[in-house]
This record gives C-alpha cells, sequence and structure tokens, in this order.
C-alpha cells in the first residue's frame, strides 16, 4: 500500500469512525440519493496527465459516512493506483496528515473510508488522479487537441450506492467540467437547463459514464426520439470525417430501429460515440460500452474498416451492457454472459449490417464461411461444449463458436415459429434491462422467453448448442459441397485474384487450375471439392480476367502473366512446395510453371493437359482428317496463323463430333455449379462464365502456336499423375 494512502486513511481514523458506528449512523440510501452533490472535475496541463477533482456534498446527516473508490471494473484491475493525494475539507475541519489506518475491501472490489459528517451536513474532498494507468483499452487520458475521462476510475462515492445503483439521482448529483483550455465538453449525460453541468441520472450513470473533451469534429443526426452524434479528433481530414460520421450515424439509426427499444429506458434513444487514434503499429482495439457512450480506438490506416467495430460496439450496448448477467465490477463474467458478448453481439451486429444494406449478402456468408473454417481447423474444440468452449479456448474460436451458435439458434426460432432471437432479446430487454430492473439476467429467464415464445422444440435445440453441437447443414447456405474461404492475392502488376480455400486434414498445399483459357473453376469445385478435401488444402483459382479476378484491359495477359500468378497465390498460401492440379489450359500452365520452377513442386495431377500447342495443332488436324475423307493436312505453320483459323478448326471438329463428349451437356453442369454458388451467396449473379478474350490475345503476343513447351521439360523430380479422356489429343 502507498504511503499516501496510509496517511490519508489515518486521518479518517483519527476524525473518529469505527465498523459499528459507521452500521449505526450511515445514511440510508434514500438520505444519500437525496442530497445534493457536486463533482468538479479539472484537467491539468496534457504533460501532467493529471485531473483534479473536488466533490462537495451537502445535505448529509450527521455522523458516520462511508465513501469508496472503485478499484476493480470488469477485467481492469488497481483502478486506485491512479490516485496520488486525497485531501478531506469539512467545514472549518482540515486534516491532511495523519497516520496508520489500514483500508477495507469487501463485496466490490473497492476502497472504503469511513469519515465524519458535521452538523451542517456538508463535506468536501478534494483528490488528483493521475492519467498513466490503462483503464480499458481505450485509456483515460488528455492530449493536446482532446480528452477522454471515464469516471469510473475518478470518482469517490457513497459506499451505499453499490448496493442501488439504479436508484434515482433525482438531478440532485451535478458533474462540472473546468478545462483551461475551454474545451467543448461532450457526455451522453442529460445537460442541466442553464447547459454549464451534467446531470447523470443513476450511480450507474455516473460511475460507468465518460466525458469527451476537445476540439472534435463529427456529426449530429436527430431523427425525433433518436439522437446521436460522432466524434472524430480533428487529426482526421474533415470531409473524410465528415462521410464516416454520417454513414455510423445512419448505422447506429438502423440499429436502434432493428431492436425497436433503446439500451437504457431511462435515457432513451441518446447516443455519443468517439473514435480515438492511436499509433499505427497498434491493433485495432475497442473498449467497453459505456451506458449510451461507444468509444472506439483505431490506427488512422484501419478507419475504413472501423463501421463493423462500431456496430459491434453499439450492438454491445444491448446485449452486455443492458443485459447483464453479473454486476458491472465482477471480473469474470459467466459463460452465458461470454454468449451474449460474443455470440449474440457478433451475430446480430453483422445481421444488421447486412439486413441494412452495409454489406451484401456474399460479404456476410463469407464471414460466416470464415468461422466455420475457423472451427474445422481445431475439430476436438469445435466438439466441446459452448460454455466450455467459451471459458478454455481462445478468442477466435469461442466467437466463431459461440457466432454459429447464435446463427443456428436464429434459424430455429425462424423456421420453427414465428420468433426470432431479435425478438426474443428485444423481450428480455423491455422485461430484464439491468438499468431498468437493476436485476441481474438468469439463464432460467432465456430459457423461459425461448419458451413463451417460440416453444419447447427451440428449448431442446438451444440445450443441444449449449452442449456443443452445430448443426450447419441446416442452414441453406452453409449446405451442399464445401466452399471454404473466399481469399484474395494481388500481382505485382495490380490484378487481384480470387480464389477459394478449402481447407483439411492432410496438409499439403494444391491450386487448381481450370481449363480454357478463360474458364471458371466452379464446376471442378461443385463435384470435387468433398472428394479432394481430404488429401489436400485446395485453391481454387479463378485466374486473371476470370470470374471474380477482374482485369482492366486484354493488355494484362501473358503466358508469363499467369505462371507468375501461381506463384504470388503460392506465396499466400505461405508453402515452399505446392500440388498443381491443371486442367487443359491449366495443365499447361501448370507445366510450364514446373518447368521453371520445379523446386517448388510438390506433385502434379493433369487431367487433359495440353503439353503444347503445336503439337495440339497437329493432333487435332489430324484427327479432323480421319475423320474427313479425302481431306490431306497441310503443315502447322501453313494452315494455322491466327486464333480466328483455330477457332474454324475446333469449330469443324465439334460439328463432326470427333471429341467424343456432348460439349452442351459439359456447359449445363458449369452452369449448374455457378448457379448453385449464387444461390448460397459464394459468388454474384453475372459473372461471366468464359472470358473469349484472353486466348487470342496470348496467341497474337506469345505466339502460342509455334512455341514448344516439352523440350523444356526434364526428367520430373516428383509424381506425376496424367488422366485423359478415351478420344483426347
Amino acid at each position: 500500500m502507498r504511503t499516501w494512502k496510509t496517511l490519508v486513511l489515518a486521518l479518517f481514523w483519527i476524525i473518529g469512525s469505527s465498523s459499528g458506528f459507521l452500521a449505526a449512523c450511515a445514511p440510508s440510501p434514500k438520505q444519500v440519493h437525496s442530497s445534493n452533490i457536486t463533482y468538479t472535475l479539472t484537467l491539468l496541463d496534457p504533460s501532467q496527465q493529471a485531473v483534479l477533482v473536488r466533490a462537495r456534498f451537502q445535505g448529509l446527516q450527521q455522523g458516520a459516512l462511508s465513501l469508496a473508490m472503485i478499484r476493480r471494473w470488469g477485467s481492469y484491475e488497481k483502478l486506485d493506483d491512479q490516485l496520488e493525494w486525497l485531501k478531506i475539507r469539512s467545514g472549518k475541519i482540515d486534516i491532511t496528515n495523519q497516520s496508520q489506518y489500514p483500508a477495507e475491501t469487501q463485496g466490490p472490489d473497492v476502497l472504503l473510508w469511513t469519515v465524519q459528517i458535521p452538523k451542517e451536513g456538508t463535506l468536501e474532498i478534494e483528490y488528483k488522479v493521475h492519467l498513466s494507468g490503462q483503464d480499458g483499452n481505450v485509456p483515460s487520458r488528455i492530449q493536446t487537441d482532446y480528452a477522454l475521462l471515464l469516471m469510473r476510475s475518478l470518482t469517490i462515492f457513497p459506499s451505499k450506492w453499490l448496493k442501488h445503483l439504479n436508484e434515482r439521482f433525482e438531478n440532485q448529483v451535478v458533474v462540472r467540467i473546468a478545462s483551461p483550455t475551454q474545451w467543448p465538453v461532450f457526455s451522453s449525460w442529460p445537460i442541466t437547463p442553464q447547459g454549464d453541468a451534467f446531470l447523470p441520472q443513476t450511480p450507474l450513470h455516473l460511475l460507468q459514464g465518460s466525458i469527451i473533451l476537445g476540439n472534435w469534429q463529427g456529426f449530429e443526426l436527430d431523427d425525433g426520439d433518436f439522437y446521436v452524434r460522432i466524434l472524430y479528433p480533428s487529426a482526421i481530414s474533415g470531409d473524410y470525417a465528415e462521410r464516416q460520421a454520417t454513414k455510423l450515424a445512419h448505422g447506429l439509426l438502423a440499429l436502434y430501429r432493428f431492436f425497436d427499444v433503446p439500451p437504457d429506458p431511462f435515457q432513451g434513444a441518446n447516443f455519443l460515440m468517439a473514435i480515438t487514434l492511436t499509433e499505427p503499429s497498434v491493433k485495432e482495439s475497442s473498449s467497453d460500452s459505456l451506458l449510451n457512450t461507444v468509444l472506439i480506438s483505431t490506427p488512422p490506416d484501419h478507419l475504413a474498416s472501423i463501421e463493423q467495430t462500431a456496430m459491434f460496439e453499439a450492438v454491445h450496448l444491448w446485449t452486455s451492457g443492458a443485459l447483464r448477467m453479473v454486476p458491472p465490477w465482477e471480473a469474470s463474467p459467466p459463460a452465458m454472459q461470454r454468449w451474449l458478448s460474443l455470440g449474440w453481439t457478433d451475430y446480430l451486429a453483422w445481421r444488421v449490417l447486412k439486413e441494412t444494406g452495409r454489406i451484401s449478402s456474399i460479404q456476410y456468408w463469407n464471414h460466416i464461411r470464415g468461422l466455420v473454417y475457423t472451427l474445422e481447423k481445431e475439430p476436438q474444440v469445435a466438439a466441446q461444449p459452448l460454455f466450455q468452449v467459451l471459458q478454455e479456448a481462445s478468442q477466435g474460436t469461442a466467437t466463431a463458436k459461440a457466432h454459429l451458435a447464435a446463427l443456428l439458434l436464429d434459424h430455429h426460432l425462424r423456421t420453427k415459429s414465428s420468433s426470432s432471437l431479435q425478438g426474443i432479446l428485444c423481450y428480455l430487454l423491455q422485461e430484464y434491462s439491468y438499468f431498468k430492473t437493476g436485476h441481474l439476467l438468469t439463464e432460467k429467464e432465456v430459457r423461459q422467453a425461448i419458451a413463451h415464445f417460440a416453444g419447447e422444440t427451440c428449448v431442446e435445440a438451444y440445450t443441444a448448442l449449449l452442449q456443443g453441437k452445430l448443426f450447419l447443414q441446416e442452414i441453406p447456405e452453409l449446405a451442399g459441397p464445401p466452399v471454404g474461404e473466399t481469399q484474395t492475392a494481388f500481382t505485382p502488376d495490380g490484378v487481384r485474384l480470387f480464389y477459394q480455400w478449402i481447407d483439411g486434414p492432410a496438409q499439403r498445399a494444391a491450386i487448381y487450375l481450370s481449363d480454357g483459357p478463360g474458364l471458371v473453376p466452379y464446376d471442378w469445385m461443385y463435384t470435387m471439392a468433398q472428394t479432394l478435401k481430404d488429401h489436400f488444402d485446395i485453391a481454387y483459382l479463378e485466374q486473371r480476367g476470370v470470374g471474380r479476378s477482374v482485369v482492366p484491359g486484354p493488355g494484362v495477359y501473358s503466358v508469363d502473366a499467369f505462371i507468375n500468378d501461381i506463384d504470388v497465390v503460392r506465396e499466400g498460401l505461405g508453402t515452399k512446395r505446392l500440388t498443381l492440379i491443371g486442367h487443359g489450359w491449366g495443365g499447361y500452365c501448370a507445366l510450364a510453371y514446373a518447368a521453371r520452377y520445379p523446386e517448388r513442386i510438390d506433385t502434379l495431377i493433369l487431367l487433359d493437359p495440353i503439353p503444347s500447342f503445336p503439337r495440339v495443332l497437329e493432333a487435332n488436324l489430324a484427327l479432323l482428317s480421319s475423320t474427313s475423307r479425302g481431306v490431306k493436312t497441310q503443315p502447322v505453320a501453313q494452315r494455322i496463323h491466327t486464333y480466328q483459323e483455330f477457332s474454324q478448326l475446333v469449330q469443324e471438329l465439334v460439328q463432326k463430333g470427333a471429341y467424343g463428349s456432348d460439349l452442351q451437356a459439359a456447359h449445363q453442369k458449369l452452369e449448374l455449379a455457378y448457379a448453385h454458388y449464387v444461390k448460397i451467396s459464394l459468388l454474384p449473379a453475372g459473372l461471366s462464365l468464359q472470358n473469349t478474350d484472353i486466348l487470342p490475345t496470348i496467341i497474337a503476343r506469345d505466339r502460342l502456336f509455334e512455341y514448344d513447351l516439352l523440350p523444356e521439360l526434364g526428367a520430373a523430380q516428383f509424381p506425376v499423375l496424367i488422366l485423359h479422356g478415351e478420344k483426347n489429343r
């Protein structure tokens, strides 16, 4: 214990107190709440990182009063270490330097003192709080252009408040701010009629409130019963900040309408959101949601993705701020509270983003599939009961399982009844809001709400989810062949390549290269993904100019570019050696890559590969000759020079049935696979299934019909499997 604490504590002992006298003479909660209390906060110079606080208590009864300071709030401990010194002033008494009295700790983790109230019923205390300690992910601090203060570490208060956190102050507790820089002051608390101070409504509002000062810029939205103010520090560009703030404000309005009830019934839909900046090296993080205030800290280069973080924190106001299963000072919340925090919050935040059009269905379901992928990498953890995962697993795995469990619960509620997770949550908020009732929510009450709205069948599904069972195939978008994660890679010439990464247990990386050039890999992925999943981790690549891997023009098509793209994806997969599965044109690319980088090949699997375009032309001319009596073929160089001539040759062979396959049926299979992936929101509707510009460009640029690849291929130092059709030439 610090020396100053022992000195200050001795003061209270000399003033006179004992535990028995405290119990007999302490004012009742009504008496404490009916007193007039004014907190005046004075900011010091930013270099000092400190705040002076003077608290004046009036209208108290003479006798002993127990004062408290929060030491722990949630996961943040030793908040009282920020207290540098404290002086007690009561009437004419001014005693600041006595000794020897130990602090008590009981119930909530608070520092307790006992003081004597003089007969005039007035007590004044003054203390200095240093802000060097990290009070949460967004610490209380003073910068050169703004200050952020979290009241839980700045307030010394009557300890009786802790048993009556929701009892109304009736506007008799006032918070004033004195800033030497004359900064504007913001808070979600109501303002006095004179506009010179704030009026927290309950002890909880005071202790969990926040005050923001400084030269902020931002946006206000007032939609009748909804009001929000978004604040950005002046370091962010004004136009950009206004656009972002406008977007966030309308997002919060959509969120309020989604729930149709404010998180705090006393404050209503009155929101304050502040975006603070951290160093670029610091990862994006966010703070506790404080009543109707959302505080978010982000590096400047993460501002573009701030909306998802903001929406998550805003949903957190409802799911974990208003619905609580533990007191706010509890360090280790139960697993059910964590499901509300991680599962319900994450799921509902993403659902709101999707339903309000802020993200597309494809983005939403790609996120969901990413969570499935996270669990698939840890099958043992995935099979554990949900609450065990929430208590023991890593944050990523716990969030993934909790989110998917919430998704499945919502699916059951929607399909088996007329309710939804949104409806259940709104009911719980109306009946069990911690700000409204002061009571903690129990798991039994959650089950009762589900039974009331959806019946016992959904309660059984709820129980199964808690046991760890995830029936993902019940969700149409997650049923059918595996689709894995959508990944992207950027090439040196600025092309964004898309591929579906389907992970399996074999730990052997592979890339599938489709036929063409210009054809998509969806038909092979649709028919073979499940079969190959146990043998390879496969990237089904949409090659440049194909599917989602669009390019600005035909000038970026060349054999070298396609080979380099393979290496870009390989590096993105983090593997030194890989398997290439090449079909037709993809087989040609695989052979060309193997000729250039044999040390990077683990295995080649070639499906009807094109080993050399000059030899393919010879084989096709021979095939035409065998199906056309009396027609003599000419040498390749004299007969086939251009893409148009090659296309005419292929059309003649197709008309004669020389390939021995139903090309129309093959195209129908491709369309069937594409339709499936569009239906499950993996691919956008309207993608071209073939880019006919690629082959003529490469033929003209790389003189493809004159270049023979085979002489460059030496004896393979790795396994090669070649599969070909009976009529393949």
